[in-house]
Formats: structure tokens, sequence, C-alpha cells
């Protein structure tokens, strides 16, 4: 269906019924997968497994609101995969999980963009853990404070903190997503003080280490605001890194 150069007027007519609005620039974008142009899709296995995968994930992709966008989401997370072999045997050992993320490309944008740049969030996806509630705002804030206490640089320290809380919004998302949490369970509760000499992770110093900071109650950011916010904030679209 997709090897050519040219446009298969039955293929267009699929796309058309599928839900496509542009069938023709569809069918571009997915013969550019088959032609290997991506590294996912560079190998001739990776492709035998793409093709077979090829009419449950159009199918799944013309499902959601919109197809086209989805599509295109589903496109530039292609683009960001290292190789593909792996994904495409999970996509056809787990159905489910095609349809998933299918519709976050299509329903979800912000979570699409997310997913597209840290694709490896797909493996916290497959745990049974990633559908449970979130743990409590200090909780989540004690995690936050171990992982940034293995980075000592102020950008490191801000990317990494970003990064977590963009990871948490997106597993709140995808719970929402799936009806697990409604909207509004999914931001409350919240604090709204940390605890005593919490551990703090923005300083006017990039050298300044988290664990001295922790010691010395060093001002700047505190490292809770991350995590309280990060439930809240999960309805916008997760900040780029």
């Amino acid at each position: 269906m997709f090897t050519g150069t040219d446009d298969d007027p039955g293929t267009l007519e699929t796309l058309r019924t599928l839900g496509f609005r542009d069938p023709s620039a569809a069918a571009g974008i997915v013969r550019r997968w088959h032609h290997g142009r991506f590294r996912a899709t560079a190998t001739a296995r990776a492709r035998e497994l793409l093709t077979e995968l090829m009419p449950g994930l159009l199918k799944a992709l013309g499902s959601t609101a919109a197809p086209d966008q989805a599509l295109l989401n589903f496109d530039l997370f292609l683009g960001n995969l290292p190789a593909g072999i792996q994904l495409f045997s999970l996509f056809k050992a787990n159905p489910a999980l095609l349809e998933l993320v299918a519709a976050i490309m299509g329903s979800a944008p912000g979570l699409a963009a997310h997913l597209a740049r840290r694709t490896q969030l797909l493996d916290a996806v497959l745990s049974p853990a990633f559908y449970r509630p979130l743990p409590a705002a200090p909780e989540m804030a004690a995690d936050l404070a171990t992982q940034l206490a293995k980075v000592d640089h102020e950008q490191d320290i801000l990317d990494l903190a970003r990064r977590w809380a963009n990871d948490r919004r997106f597993q709140v998302g995808v719970q929402q997503l799936k009806a697990i949490v409604r909207p509004a369970e999914a931001g409350s509760p919240t604090p709204t003080s940390p605890p005593p000499r919490f551990p703090r992770c923005a300083t006017g110093s990039s050298s300044a280490s988290p664990r001295r900071m922790a010691a010395s109650g060093a001002s700047g950011w505190p490292c809770w605001a991350w995590a309280s916010s990060a439930a809240a904030r999960c309805r916008r679209p997760p900040t780029s890194t």
C-alpha cells in the first residue's frame, strides 16, 4: 500500500474512510516510514513489523478526535526513536498500548509532545504502578529531592526538576485519558507550605550542591513547589526541557 512513490486511489479512499481529512498527506507520511527515512524504520525487520501493525495503527489514529494531527504527532514520536524493532514488537504484543499511544497522539497534544521528547516513558506506561494514584505531595517532594541530590549544577537541577514535574503530569494526564481519575481529583489536595527545612533546588551559584543546600536551608525555589504543583498543573501541556 505505501511502498511506492505515487498515491494509490484505493489507499487514499481507505484513509478517507478511516477519518483522515487529507489522505494524500497521510499517505506521504506513512510512505516515508516504509522507505526507512527514520532510524526506527531503517532495518528490514522494523519495516516488516510496521507493515503488520499498519492496519491497526491507522484505525486507532483514525478513531481519535483529530486523525491528521494524531498522525503528525506519531510521525514526530517515531522520528525521535533511536530504534523501532523493540517498540513495534511491544505494540504487536500489546494492542492496548498501541491504542493508548494513538489516543495520546490524537486527543492530548501536550502529552503527545512530551512523549515525543521522552520516548522512554513508554517503559513506565507498561508498569501497573503507572496507573496508581500519585502519592501525597510530601512523598512526591521527597522523591524529587532524592533525584536532585544526584546533580550539582544549577542548570542540571532546573532541567531535572522540570523533567520530573512533566513526567508526573504526563502520568496523571494518561490516567485522566483512561478515565482512572477525574481532572478535579488529579490536582487535589496539595499542601500550601513546605515541610520545615525542606531541600531547595535553585541558588545563585551553579556549583552549589543540593545536599549542601538541604543542610544549610539556602534560599531559592523550594523543591516541594515542583512536587506539590505537578498534579495541579497536569492539564497544562508539559513544558519543553
